[in-house]
């Protein structure tokens, strides 16, 4: 007779709940009458233990939740400390002269480093939140299955007994039938003749088999009074001992399950307001102190005006040290505009000083050599020290009289004007292009006779910009090309790579990360509207559509990649422009549906001769995948398992969905590895709601 088993004694018992995890009061639940009446009957085990598994699903993706908030903030801690690290030394070294502004700038990027810091801790944290949860799952798994294995072990047993209990019964009525038929026949022997072959039985042989039959009846009664009254035995402890004790044991695992969960999110709410209040903390102190005085107290630091004077003070340092002494004798005096004499350039506008610095080096050429152009200095290479191989520079930036101005120009732009000419008839084409062309041109009048000049080899032009580069107006620019008697050879400008697709030819995590969903929006749409439209559509995923079909539903997804399709007129009716873009998509996607460090796994399962045990490596196979390649798959085949399921219109068979579907979602396969995968499809498409859940 099978008793209670105890806690403390049987192995195969249930473990029992941690102390102080259930009270005598949480069980009162259990006295209420409609509860109890449900709990108590054979439906109370399946409702139980479906009532656990459950709470271990919310306990498991909870787990999960954790996890990858860890590795968001690993990745997002990683990224600002390396951006915060990056622009802390770019500021350290470039920015050399005292500043208030570039050490708040610096300040600011160590509290960046700060704030990285604690995203980190804050993953650590939860790493360790999320293998606690999930350590703690398994467990409460291992202790739900052992409750269930003692409780189903009692429900069989009182089966067993009624069981036994019927066949007893069955055996007593057989008997009972037969010694009352050997009875009738004892009655009637004496007025029996005989009929046939075969003579009546005497009365010794009726009286024989009527002891016989009376033995065997009285066994079977026997037999049957015991069966009643061991079921009823066992049914009675099932009743008051065995469901009571297990019915409380799967409520105080319920309970021990809820208290986890409420304690580590608990926990997790704990750790996130601590984490945002050291933010807070750090980006604004209370007490701002030298080594943390915040983003606000590193921005009231600022002074603009003690940088700008501490930078001319510096600047000009450095500027005497490097000047040269014997450009300063040399340095030509710029006249105002005002001041400027009668003769060809009266009249003209004297263009800005453009900090870019234009130097035209042009090739000799008989004509330059036969008539040189005037020159204020009789020798050029001592008026442009710096450029040496520079001819004579526009004659319109160098004025005859002094100028106030000239004082404030840093020296190499007071060299530069030493290379200028001041006469206005210079020979252009030995002139600089860009500066000749910032005049205006004289009246067609006023001008020379035209002289014949034979052709110049093209002018090299170097540019030397200054550390203050400032860029010309564009309306000089323009003025200035289409005046100059020398072009520049014009540079084609390098074509735009093409915009990358955000959809198309992604990572398939990626695209789901950014859609926030567990499958692309694009499969999602697809699969359905063949389902709705394409179920008992011959040919479907094997018949093509027109590629200007495909093209334009695939750039209206490339466009809005969340693009939803409610009527077949959307795709002009065409499901199978549908279906190809579907297909389309998983073979571009650039890390396979099958990533490459698992397609060893599915090729090796398909290869299993025997096909239960293939199932099972396909099985396993499936559960090792990552969270969005799974979800994707799972959806995928029940796709496929519904187009199966209607094959006898739609003429697609397991074999023919394999044999397209098995190309698509691997890559960089040979024929016999295809193969191979091919009868993996068919195993999940077969066995569907056997590796996956429906819901």
């Amino acid at each position: 007779m099978l008793s209670a088993p105890s806690s403390s004694t049987t192995p195969a018992s249930p473990p029992t709940s941690p102390p102080n995890t259930t009270s005598s009061d949480d069980f009162a639940v259990l006295k209420e009458p409609k509860v109890e009446a449900i709990l108590n009957s054979e439906l109370g085990l399946a409702i139980l233990n479906d009532r656990i598994k459950d709470y271990l699903l919310t306990c498991k993706e909870l787990a999960g939740f954790f996890k990858k908030r860890s590795i968001l903030e690993e990745e997002s801690g990683k990224n600002l400390q390396k951006l915060a690290k990056s622009y802390l030394e770019t500021f350290q070294s470039k920015h050399h002269s005292p500043q208030s502004f570039s050490a708040s700038v610096i300040t600011s990027m160590e509290i960046h480093e700060q704030l990285a810091n604690h995203s980190l801790t804050l993953q650590k944290t939860l790493s360790a939140f999320s293998d606690q949860v999930i350590e703690f799952h398994k467990n409460a798994e291992r202790k739900r299955k052992s409750i269930k294995e003692y409780a189903k072990k009692q429900e069989n047993a009182y089966l067993e007994a009624v069981m036994q209990m019927d066949k007893s019964k069955s055996r007593f009525k057989g008997a009972e039938t037969e010694y009352n038929r050997a009875l009738d026949n004892k009655n009637t022997g004496d007025s029996q003749k005989k009929v046939g072959f075969f003579k009546p039985k005497s009365n010794a042989q009726l009286t024989k088999l009527e002891d016989e039959a009376r033995l065997k009846a009285e066994n079977a009664e026997s037999d049957m009074h015991s069966k009643i009254e061991n079921a009823q035995n066992v049914q009675k402890q099932l009743l008051c001992i065995h469901r009571p004790n297990y019915i409380k044991q799967f409520f105080s695992l319920q309970r021990e399950i809820e208290s986890s969960l409420i304690a580590n999110y608990l926990r997790y709410t704990k750790l996130c307001e601590s984490n945002t209040l050291l933010n807070g903390l750090t980006i604004r102190p209370q007490k701002p102190t030298p080594t943390n005085c915040g983003l606000q107290h590193a921005l009231d630091n600022i002074n603009a005006n003690t940088d700008f004077v501490q930078y001319v003070l510096h600047a000009s340092i450095k500027h005497e040290d490097n000047k040269n002494p014997t450009d300063a004798s040399k340095t030509k005096i710029i006249q105002p505009p005002s001041s400027y004499g009668t003769g060809s350039s009266a009249g003209k506008t004297n263009p800005p000083v453009n900090p870019t610095i234009k130097v035209t080096a042009a090739i000799p050429s008989p004509l330059q050599n036969t008539n040189p152009a005037p020159s204020t200095f009789p020798n050029p290479s001592v008026a442009s020290p710096a450029f040496p191989n520079s001819s004579t520079s526009n004659p319109s930036t160098a004025p005859a009289s002094a100028s106030p101005l000239a004082s404030t120009l840093k020296p190499s732009t007071a060299n530069d004007t030493n290379g200028s000419s001041s006469s206005s008839s210079s020979n252009p084409r030995t002139s600089s292009p860009l500066a000749s062309n910032a005049e205006n041109k004289p009246p067609v009048a006023q001008q020379s006779p035209p002289v014949l000049l034979p052709t110049l080899p093209p002018i090299q032009t170097t540019t030397i910009q200054t550390s203050r580069e400032v860029a010309p107006p564009p309306s000089s620019i323009n003025s200035n090309r289409a005046a100059s008697p020398f072009r520049p050879t014009s540079v084609s400008p390098q074509p735009s790579s093409p915009t990358k697709s955000l959809l198309f030819g992604a990572r398939l995590d990626a695209i789901i990360l950014r859609e926030h969903s567990n499958i692309p929006n694009i499969v999602m749409q697809c699969t359905s509207q063949v389902e709705n439209f394409g179920l008992n559509l011959q040919g479907i995923y094997r018949v093509p559509s027109s590629s200007a079909r495909v093209n334009m539903l695939r750039s209206q997804f490339e466009n809005n990649p969340l693009l939803q399709l409610h009527t077949p007129e959307d795709y002009e009716n065409d499901v199978h422009a549908v279906a190809d873009l579907l297909k389309i998509f998983f073979r571009e996607l650039r890390e396979p549906l099958i990533p490459d460090n698992h397609q060893r796994d599915f090729i090796d399962a398909g290869n299993v001769e025997d096909e239960s045990r293939r199932r099972d490596a396909v099985h396993r196979a499936i559960n090792d995948l990552p969270d969005a390649n799974y979800s994707t798959i799972r959806h995928l085949t029940i796709h496929l398992a519904k187009i199966k399921e209607n094959s006898d219109v739609n003429k697609m068979s397991t074999n023919n969905l394999a044999i397209i579907w098995g190309p698509t979602i691997i890559k960089q396969a040979t024929i016999p590895e295809i193969s191979s995968f091919s009868r993996t499809i068919e195993i999940l498409i077969d066995y569907c709601f056997t590796i996956f859940d429906y819901d």
